[in-house]
C-alpha cells in the first residue's frame, strides 16, 4: 500500500510540475537595449566633484565601481565612495540598471549605506547612443525638506571614459551637486 502510495504522490508532483512549466513565461531575450547597456561592464575609478548645497565648495571624492551582467539584462553596480568631507569614511552603492521592454524605457534601483530611500529610476538613451538619463524622486539632499526630482546623466566619452553628472530640480531649474569621471581599469 505505500508504494502505491508514493507512486501515487510523485505522478501527483509530476502532473503538477507540467502544468506549472506549460504556464511559465519563456525567459526574457536580451534586446538591443539590452546590449547597449552592456558596455558599461568592468571596473571603473572615480573622481567625483561634490557639493552639499547649490552655495557650497565643491569637495573632491574618489571611488571605484565593479559593474557586472547578470543574464545581459542587467546591470549590477557595487561601489565604494569616500563619504563627503571626510576621506577615511566610505559609502557602500548597489544599482541596478535594466530596460523594460513593456514600459519601454531604461528602470533602475540604487540604495547606499548613507540613506535609507530607495531611487527608483526610469529613462532614456540619447540618438546618438552615448548618453543615458536617468529620472527619479527622493528627499531633498540641498538642504530643502520634502521630496524633489533627480536626473543623472552617464555619458560615454569614449569606451573608456564615463562623465556622470547628478541634478535636482530646485524650483524650476536644475542644480548640478555632482560631477564625476570614471576610467575604466579592466
Amino acid at each position: 500500500m505505500s508504494r502505491a502510495l508514493v507512486t501515487c504522490w510523485l505522478f501527483l508532483l509530476l502532473q503538477a510540475y507540467a502544468l506549472r512549466s506549460a504556464e511559465m513565461p519563456a525567459p526574457s531575450q536580451p534586446t538591443p537595449q539590452h546590449e547597449w547597456l552592456q558596455k558599461f561592464v568592468g571596473e571603473w575609478e572615480t573622481t567625483s566633484q561634490c557639493r552639499m548645497s547649490p552655495d557650497a565648495d565643491p569637495m573632491t571624492n574618489r571611488g571605484s565601481m565593479k559593474i557586472r551582467s547578470m543574464g545581459g539584462l542587467w546591470l549590477v553596480c557595487e561601489g565604494t565612495m569616500q563619504m563627503p568631507g571626510t576621506p577615511e569614511a566610505k559609502v557602500e552603492t548597489l544599482q541596478i540598471i535594466g530596460y523594460d521592454q513593456q514600459k519601454k524605457q531604461y528602470v533602475g534601483h540604487w540604495v547606499d549605506s548613507m540613506f535609507n530611500h530607495q531611487w527608483s529610476y526610469v529613462g532614456t538613451v540619447d540618438d546618438a547612443g552615448k548618453t543615458l538619463t536617468m529620472l527619479a524622486e527622493g528627499p531633498d539632499m540641498m538642504g530643502g525638506s520634502g521630496i524633489i526630482e533627480y536626473k543623472d546623466t552617464y555619458e560615454f566619452v569614449s569606451a573608456d571614459e564615463l562623465k556622470i553628472t547628478s541634478e535636482a530640480k530646485q524650483g524650476e531649474e536644475w542644480v548640478t551637486f555632482m560631477e564625476a569621471t570614471s576610467i575604466r581599469k579592466q
